[in-house]
């Protein structure tokens, strides 16, 4: 039997309640140097291998998916999430979840609605 989350570290894993779910996988493919044949809004064509330093080949599209899905999997060590949960932004913002991913405009939602500034006493981190 899986682990019981109680209050998970960081919203990943899943694509069901993460709502930048597409954004951050292919963020995470781009930084494996997935070799993408195919990249529109709609339309992604990656099954490309790709030769590492020692010639051998992988699929780093495959790779950046593994390490995506480690933090929804209850035997992984990445595991903090699963499909159960609420919507990150929501878990978040009810201190359900203590880190997301997201857009600036959620740092700038959450900034207004708790009346946060970089000189109160509460902070959004905007990367």
């Amino acid at each position: 039997m899986g682990q019981v989350l109680t209050r998970p570290f960081i919203a990943l894993g899943t694509s069901n309640n993460i709502p930048v779910a597409d954004d951050i996988l292919d963020l995470l493919m781009l930084q494996n140097k997935t070799n993408f044949l195919v990249m529109t809004v709609k339309l992604r064509v990656f099954n490309l291998p790709s030769l590492t330093a020692t010639g051998e080949s992988v699929t780093a599209a495959a790779k950046a998916m593994d390490f995506y899905t480690s933090f929804a999997k209850p035997d992984n060590e990445n595991y903090s999430w699963d499909s159960s949960q609420a919507t990150a932004n929501d878990a978040f913002t009810n201190g359900k979840v203590i880190a997301v991913f997201g857009y600036g405009i959620f740092a700038e939602q959450l900034a207004q609605r708790y009346r946060l500034s970089s000189t109160g006493n509460g902070r959004c981190l905007r990367f």
